[in-house]
């Protein structure tokens, strides 16, 4: 099947790999053997997007309508700690197309069908905090779903793709607006 995303550990020991076969896979590197290594496997449908934390605790995968938050403490296995959107196959329009993780994991930003949606971590939890439209404000032009979304180390800035478009948003205070947009054509 299909392995669909990547993410690693800012240390590079830890890295989750996720494929439509349902399944994220957490790996580890293993230095004095010079290898990496299968240490736990957790059942998702059909991952699209994973993230990992930049210390390797904290995991967020989507799988088209659901958002799944795992979690490791210390010398315990992952666990589900939270599911941000319940699973609705049914309903493409939001499904979470693509994700990534804050480096110091406390904010997170999905992008699906034409939305971008900041989720803050607050008491162990995810709550959403902002949703924006993936659109040109200065043409007007609504592009199709938003393939891809990252955020900067410091948190205020994010960029998103779809179809040929990029957007950059910065953010002021608390909240996010869009700053522009980037063509992505070959000429």
């Amino acid at each position: 099947q299909t392995v669909t995303s990547l993410s690693m550990s800012e240390d590079g020991t830890y890295m989750a790999s996720g494929s439509r076969d349902n399944s994220t896979i957490i790996w580890k590197w293993k230095k004095e053997e010079d290898l990496w290594s299968k240490i736990h496997t957790l059942i998702c449908d059909d991952v699209i997007s994973v993230s990992l934390s930049q210390d390797g605790n904290t995991m967020v995968a989507a799988n088209g309508g659901c958002i799944i938050y795992w979690g490791k403490e210390k010398d315990h296995p992952w666990n589900i700690k939270q599911t941000l959107r319940e699973c609705d196959t049914h309903t493409t329009s939001d499904w979470a197309t693509s994700l990534c993780l804050s480096q110091d994991g406390t904010t997170m930003v999905t992008g699906s069908y034409n939305t971008i949606i900041i989720w803050k971590k607050d008491n162990h939890l995810w709550e959403q905090k902002q949703t924006v439209t993936h659109q040109d404000v200065k043409w007007g032009y609504t592009p199709d779903s938003v393939h891809s979304v990252y955020l900067s180390q410091d948190g205020t800035t994010i960029a998103s793709t779809s179809s040929e478009t990029i957007i950059i948003w910065k953010k002021e205070k608390d909240s996010w607006g869009q700053k522009q947009t980037l063509f992505h054509m070959y000429t």
